[in-house]
């Protein structure tokens, strides 16, 4: 009983490390797709906030163009990133409408873009920040599984333990039940009852016989 037993428990055991192992697998992925993201915003957020200043320091329209592509290309990113009905970015993105509408009108103005640099700067620190712990702690499904996982395989180890204890106790009971089992001239030497064999009774009889016969006396 307890060897089917064990054999199901340690099927179970290596059907669970290969769910975790392929889990595991897709979370790392996950997390690399989340890094990369937080990599890539964070150089959007600095390329267009640099862009739309750099926009201003020139005279060239060349220059000026390139700036202002270089801008609303990194802008675009930042608000394709955004969910479509998202709150996460919503006033980073709007300081960087505020750059846009500056750039457009072709005047510089210190205070507008002050304020949103540091808008850009602060407000993105948070989510930005989130997604990095994400990345750390991992995914919540993977964490929760993960959790789950450890939980059951200390109550298996458990049960494991129990079921060994209990087998080394009982193994003992089962040995003294057993009858004695042996072949027919085992068990004819077991019950042949004791005393002195004929042999020895014989030669006990002719030391006896020996002993007491009359010696004659010669004429």
């Amino acid at each position: 009983m307890i060897t089917p037993l064990v054999t199901l428990i340690i099927g179970v055991i290596t059907s669970i490390i290969a769910s975790v192992t392929l889990i595991a697998g897709k979370e790392n992925k996950i997390s690399e797709f989340r890094q990369a993201w937080v990599d890539a915003q964070r150089s959007d957020l600095a390329t267009a906030t640099a862009a739309a200043y750099t926009y201003h320091s020139y005279n060239d329209p060349d220059k000026r163009a390139a700036c202002k592509a270089e801008f609303m290309s990194s802008a675009t990113r930042v608000s394709l990133r955004e969910k479509p009905d998202g709150r996460e970015w919503i006033e980073v993105l709007t300081s960087l409408s505020a750059l846009q509408s500056m750039i457009e009108s072709g005047n510089f103005d210190s205070t507008i873009f002050t304020n949103a640099a540091q808008v850009i700067s602060t407000k993105s620190r948070v989510p930005l920040k989130r997604h990095w712990i994400t990345v750390k702690k991992g995914e919540k499904g993977y964490v929760t599984f993960k959790n789950a996982f450890i939980g059951a395989l200390a109550a298996i180890c458990i049960i494991i333990l129990a079921i060994v204890t209990w087998g080394a106790f009982q193994s003992p009971q089962i040995v003294k039940k057993l009858p004695l089992t042996g072949s027919p001239a085992e068990g004819r030497t077991l019950n042949r009852p004791s005393g002195p064999s004929k042999s020895s009774t014989s030669i006990s009889g002719s030391r006896t016989s020996v002993v007491n016969t009359p010696v004659s006396n010669k004429s």
